[in-house]
């Protein structure tokens, strides 16, 4: 999300889906007082945001579209605007929910060029082979390299409770080894969350999947994160 943020700061349309339905609207409208409260470092008196707009019900869930430019530039702002519409929401009686964003969004690297003194990092991305096993029916929504790896990111619009299955057979077929797997306990956010560690044709490998306690027509039935890089 956060990623996200930073590389959409200037357009940036938040998507919740959640139970009850009224529960998310009522705390969108008060992150939304809240996010227009939000003061911009160098000038203290005047707000950061230059638009926040209402929240708006839509199909599967709530939105809320608001204009932060240029605050990945400076420390805490867009953490801060990330924890102001969760505590909202938890303030506003929310059972359960996914913050996310528009499907389509294509989160890309920092073009910044890194300053000398930064440190080389201990792995180098790599892109994810294109023939790199994917369940049916899926979308990207990022696509990012970061700290020595290079990931993607997906929803899965196809509702299963095989995709473990899948990835533990389909790894293997395409030459990959599964070096490890292991389960997060079930959340408030997630149903259940997979987490593969791989590697083959010269790649290590990282394999992340988050299946969503609720289908919606944005987010899908599951995330799928994979990342790729090579040792040096």
């Amino acid at each position: 999300m956060l990623a996200y943020l930073r590389a959409n700061s200037g357009g940036i349309v938040i998507v919740v889906s959640g139970t009850p339905p009224a529960a998310v609207g009522s705390g969108l409208r008060t992150a939304r007082r809240r996010i227009s409260a939000i003061h911009h470092p160098e000038q203290p008196d005047e707000a950061f945001p230059s638009f926040v707009g209402e929240a708006v019900e839509i199909n599967g869930g709530w939105s809320l579209s608001l204009d932060m430019a240029d605050a990945e530039a400076y420390d805490g702002i867009l953490e801060a605007l990330r924890d102001v519409v969760v505590t909202a929401l938890e303030e506003a009686g929310v059972d359960e929910a996914v913050v996310g964003f528009p499907s389509g969004s294509i989160i890309e690297a920092d073009a910044t060029e890194p300053t000398a003194s930064a440190a080389a990092p201990a792995t180098r991305p790599v892109e994810m082979p294109a023939d790199f096993p994917l369940p049916p029916r899926v979308r990207m929504t990022g696509d990012l390299v970061l700290e020595g790896r290079g990931f993607k990111e997906f929803m899965v619009d196809l509702p299963s409770e095989d995709l473990v299955e899948f990835y533990s057979a389909a790894l293997e077929a395409a030459g990959y080894a599964v070096t490890g797997l292991e389960t997060e306990p079930e959340s408030d956010f997630f149903k259940a969350r997979y987490f593969f560690d791989f590697n083959g044709h010269g790649l290590f490998g990282w394999l992340m999947v988050t299946i969503w306690p609720f289908q919606t027509p944005m987010l899908g039935y599951a995330a799928l994160r994979i990342d790729t890089w090579q040792e040096p």
